[in-house]
């Protein structure tokens, strides 16, 4: 393949290569040769596999179509080809279906996404995201036109479609992480609060008492957060305006005493 000048179309599927195979060949294709199509699919080529095919997309400029169906690359793998999207400028077709991508993979492919030019289709069939990432996909698709093609088994795509379709029209920005304010007194269980939001203990590692701010991000149902626990020491309180958005801009959780 480093030495080929004719061969444009290579299948490899069910060939069983694996990992190995999976990261020979695509160093073969680095910026040589004419290769416009290339299917390692029902391969197993794994996370490894798949950040192999990344390093060569981000150096190749004549591959056109990739087929990476049921490879088993998982967010690992969808996050290396995700960030490999962002620098090539030649691939136009391209199929993840069926790899166990969830939500972490599935996010990083819709910020690649918003970044790549020159991807017109791609199958992302029998992946696990919830439905706040598909409403991102669907925000980038409907924000490149007519560009971009998704195909997908999820059940209200076309509706996140056509929602996103109306936001990109009256000028709306998704909001990707959300801020949560948590202020009140003193010892009202702010910092048990957002942790039982969560779904989680506080740690026992915690001191009894915020001092300052304290911050940290969660996912909850699918969700992104950004948590902004305020220390209820009085003298806290005059310096909390001054990292505090404006309504509208983020949820205020105001904790009292009973």
């Amino acid at each position: 393949l480093e030495k080929n000048s004719t061969l444009t179309t290579l299948i490899l599927s069910s060939n069983r290569t694996g990992n190995e195979g999976g990261r020979a060949d695509p160093a073969a294709l680095e910026n040589r040769g004419k290769v416009t199509s290339l299917s390692p699919c029902w391969n197993g080529i794994g996370p490894e596999g798949a950040k192999a095919i990344a390093a060569m997309l981000k150096k190749n400029n004549t591959l056109k179509t990739l087929d990476l169906y049921n490879t088993g690359i998982g967010d690992e793998g969808g996050r290396a080809i995700a960030e490999a999207l962002v620098k090539n400028t030649a691939l136009t077709k391209l199929d993840l279906a069926h790899n166990g991508i969830s939500d972490e993979g599935g996010r990083a492919l819709a910020a690649a996404l918003e970044k790549n030019t020159t991807l017109q289709q791609l199958n992302l069939w029998g992946n696990r995201f919830t439905r706040p990432v598909w409403k991102r996909l669907a925000y980038v698709v409907a924000s490149k036109g007519e560009a971009l093609d998704v195909f997908c088994d999820f059940h209200d795509w076309s509706e996140l479609l056509n929602e996103a379709r109306l936001a990109v029209a009256y000028g709306a920005v998704p909001v990707t992480r959300f801020p949560l304010f948590f202020c009140g007194f003193e010892g009202v269980g702010k910092t048990t609060l957002s942790f039982t939001l969560e779904g989680t203990c506080v740690p026992p590692t915690l001191p009894v008492h915020t001092h300052g701010i304290a911050t940290r991000n969660a996912t909850i149902n699918g969700c992104e957060f950004s948590f902004w626990d305020y220390a209820g020491q009085m003298e806290y309180h005059a310096a909390h305006e001054f990292f505090l958005l404006p309504a509208g801009q983020a949820v205020f959780v105001v904790c009292v005493r009973g």
